[in-house]
């Protein structure tokens, strides 16, 4: 094995040790490795409030099965969005924050597999 990649293996698990559990316990809201590029937020205040995950979550999720039809998904995905009204958020930054949680198994496995900041609108 190369000496300087050793090295350098060694110094990047150093530079973990200095890391607490608490920068492990909360995700990275930034485009960390994400094939979702989302646009930056105009209000500070700004959340994605947990009922409206589980609306989406439960309404009217995507799996990637042959019989399911992915423009049907989109247009429910869109008109339970648009029941959601924020002032000062672009609305295409909710759509890209919300739009993972409508998908589950083949298809949540797909959006996670593509290559990071390929989408972007």
């Amino acid at each position: 094995m190369n000496s300087e990649l050793v090295l350098e293996n060694l110094e990047n698990m150093a530079e973990q040790r200095k890391r607490t559990m608490g920068d492990f316990a909360y995700p990275h809201w930034d485009n960390n490795g994400s094939s979702i590029v989302r646009p930056p937020m105009q209000a500070n205040n700004w959340e994605v409030k947990p009922q409206m995950i589980q609306i989406i979550q439960n309404i009217y999720q995507f799996e990637g099965l042959p019989d399911e039809d992915p423009h049907a998904h989109i247009s429910k995905f869109l008109e339970i969005c648009d029941t959601f009204k924020y002032n000062k958020i672009l609305y295409v930054a909710v759509l890209l924050r919300l739009f993972p949680f409508s998908l589950k198994n083949r298809a949540k496995s797909w959006i996670t597999s593509l290559p990071p900041s390929t989408i972007t609108s």
